[in-house]
């Protein structure tokens, strides 16, 4: 149930000890790169291979995904808008020729082809309703381009989401600290701003497509020409472009890697507060700062070089061809005035074009880390099919072995049997295996070995010895409760925590459970009861007050099997008083497994076990004080 860059394997969820080494918690991030290096990560996206304008389209199509249609109906308003731009711009370069004669007619032609002779006043009428449709054009093309942008965001981000939520716990745990953070977050913008380029590309296209060819009509062979040398100055120039394209794989990579040690200190603040070495983790973050400013600046001076090369060499270009071809081939000053314009207009857009392809190769790597982030998830997706648990009698651990490194269990052999009313302690050392062995119960992990089965109903009818991992793990997540050490608020009501997203949990629900786990009280006493908001934000509770929320939680989905880790191991003891009268109140109701070190809490415990070395045994005393572990 592990990741596929771990070759199966689970990975033991990162602790978080007191290290002050900002370093080693890196370290700790880059050797899950280190250990796959096929494997790519947020910290170093793909490298950049020879693609360019393929590249980039294929990674912004990608991302674009079924709302194609939207680029298409763009691109079509392109074609017209370029081809409604170019009629402007041959209408005012020969209205600028006729300014010494106002009174002289105005030839409408293509080349040698005259269409119709116009007055200076309709040729002036028709380019300003040309100019009005090009200004009412802008609103669509706009609006278009934006909408294509915002719909790839929330495409990108509901994706990485639904693959990081539908993937095993046991692979979300493995990732490095804010990795899920970072790509939902900023990859997803980058790839957003990777759309909106290439919109830019594609519109900035069509518009050169269709001026080219009115200056082509116009003046043949002065713009062939000229698009003859504009093409082989391109070609001149690709070297740069790849080097671009280079510079821009480096700078993303630091600046992952900046931005992974920047999630780090803040998860070690207290420590670099505790140790007093603020300085020190300064001059370290500053060091690898000036790596990526340094690696910024190269890819900006080949960036903004690239295109100041190209427009300017083109202008030169164009330039000299006017002089060779009319001094070959003589034409009207009308008509080179006009491709003239019309070039330097393409050339424009030439410079938009280069400018939006050096930043879309800058993006294409966070495109591409995000689509194989998603890749990997999905490579693990939990089947949330299965057999449908509405009751159970009994659940056993028979001969189960688990692993996070092969060759080096956390737990070995356990044998163990809960049966639907037992209240069971366990006690061990920190490492012992004791989380792990909640992980297993709640179905979080696989067993390497062995199996844990279920006896109970399933729709009406008896079943025995079904493997939890045949169990749906909908059918379980309501079987089997959990209370962390911990309990995390949402920004939210107090119901809303209570409730925490399962839509079929009534208020009537919600009110049970917190009178069970004795916090319906004070929430009454709060200022909007049980619609007050609390969480990060907002109105916070205590540590006592958090700990049976967390316990109401549990219940409110009214599950046959609670399990809690440590429930009073940070309480003092009114709160702790609290959450044992809760659990014994619970005595009868259902099968309860507590993980806990306080002799208080074990004496609601009728069957006690210990776990050493990754064993499991069972103890036989009758007496709590006597089964109290240090936790080393």
């Amino acid at each position: 149930m592990g990741c596929a860059r771990d070759a199966g394997v689970p990975r033991r969820p990162q602790k978080r000890t007191g290290r002050t080494a900002i370093d080693q918690a890196h370290a700790d991030t880059q050797s899950m790169t280190l250990r796959d290096p096929s494997v790519t990560s947020p910290e170093r996206p793909a490298s950049t291979g020879s693609a360019g304008v393929v590249r980039l389209s294929k990674n912004a199509l990608g991302a674009i995904g079924p709302r194609r249609g939207g680029l298409v109906l763009l691109s079509l308003l392109s074609l017209l808008t370029g081809l409604l731009e170019t009629t402007l711009l041959y209408f005012v370069a020969r209205m600028a020729v006729s300014v010494a004669d106002p009174t002289s007619r105005i030839d409408i032609q293509l080349g040698p082809l005259r269409f119709v002779t116009l007055s200076p006043g309709e040729v002036t009428s028709i380019a300003g309703l040309v100019l009005l449709v090009l200004l009412l054009l802008a609103w669509p093309s706009a609006t278009l381009a934006g909408r294509l942008s915002a719909a790839t965001l929330l495409r990108a981000r509901t994706r990485i989401v639904s693959a990081y939520l539908d993937s095993p716990w046991a692979c979300r745990a493995s990732d490095p600290e804010g990795r899920i953070q970072e790509i939902a977050g900023h990859h997803c913008r980058q790839v957003e701003i990777l759309v909106q380029q290439f919109t830019f590309i594609v519109t900035a296209g069509f518009a050169i497509l269709v001026i080219g060819l009115g200056a082509v009509l116009v003046a043949p062979l002065l713009a062939l020409v000229s698009l003859a040398c504009l093409m082989g100055l391109a070609a001149l120039l690709r070297p740069l472009s790849r080097q671009v394209r280079k510079r821009a794989a480096k700078s993303t990579a630091v600046d992952l890697s900046f931005t992974s040690r920047v999630a780090q200190l803040a998860r070690l603040s207290q420590e670099v507060a505790a140790f007093d070495v603020p300085k020190p983790v300064a001059a370290e973050l500053a060091s690898h700062s000036a790596e990526v400013a340094h690696a910024l600046s190269r890819l900006r001076l080949f960036g903004r070089l690239v295109p100041s090369l190209f427009q300017y060499l083109a202008i030169g270009f164009v330039l000299a061809m006017i002089v060779v071809v009319t001094n070959l081939n003589p034409t009207s000053v009308a008509s080179v005035g006009a491709t003239t314009l019309l070039l330097i207009r393409a050339l424009a857009y030439g410079r938009l074009i280069q400018s939006a392809t050096h930043m879309g190769n800058e993006l294409s790597p966070y495109a591409e880390a995000l689509e194989s982030e998603i890749a990997r998830l999905r490579s693990n997706t939990r089947d949330r099919r299965g057999v449908s648990i509405s009751s159970f009698r009994r659940l056993e651990l028979r001969s189960v072995t688990f692993e996070y490194v092969p060759g080096k269990p956390v737990l070995r052999d356990v044998n163990v049997t809960i049966g639907d009313r037992d209240v069971i302690g366990v006690v061990g050392r920190s490492g012992g295996g004791k989380t792990t062995l909640i992980q297993l119960l709640i179905g979080l992990h696989v067993p390497t070995s062995g199996n844990i089965v279920v006896s109970g109903q399933s729709g009406g009818r008896d079943v025995s010895d079904v493997s939890l991992q045949q169990v749906a793990p909908a059918d379980w997540a309501k079987m089997a409760a959990f209370v962390p050490q911990e309990n995390k608020l949402i920004r939210a009501s107090v119901a809303g925590n209570i409730r925490f997203y399962r839509a079929g949990i009534t208020s009537e629900d919600i009110e049970r459970a917190a009178k069970l786990a004795n916090l319906h009280d004070e929430i009454m006493e709060l200022l909007h009861g049980y619609e007050t908001e609390v969480g990060p934000g907002a109105r916070d509770l205590s540590g006592g007050q958090r700990q049976r929320l967390g316990i109401a939680r549990a219940l409110a989905g009214k599950p046959k099997l609670l399990i809690l880790d440590e429930p009073t191991s940070a309480l003092d003891h009114k709160s702790e008083a609290l959450v044992r009268a809760s659990l014994d109140r619970l005595r009868g109701e259902m099968a309860i497994l507590i993980v806990a070190h306080r002799p208080a809490t074990l004496e609601l415990c009728e069957r006690r076990f210990s776990v050493e070395h990754g064993m499991l045994r069972e103890l036989v005393t009758h007496d709590p004080a006597q089964l109290i572990v240090p936790n080393a």
